[in-house]
């Protein structure tokens, strides 16, 4: 990856609940973070999912990105 830090968290929860994933990070200029879900686009570093049903399994993946050039 470049320049960064990938983690993984597995997460479990009982149908009809509710569940927040928070994912953060920090650089120079500030980076925009958004969740993304197939083809869903949240934006924002809080991920709320309410009422949680069987059909939203699956994997959600942060993207942090900034407007600087990496360099290497």
């Amino acid at each position: 990856m470049d320049g960064g830090r990938l983690d993984s968290t597995t997460l479990s929860v009982v149908n009809a609940n509710n569940v927040s994933i928070e994912c953060t990070s920090d650089g120079y200029p500030p980076p925009t973070i958004r969740w993304e879900y197939g083809l869903n686009i949240y934006n924002g570093s809080l991920l709320t999912l309410t009422n949680i049903q069987a059909t939203d399994a699956g994997t959600y993946i942060c993207v942090v990105e900034n407007t600087m050039t990496p360099t290497f």
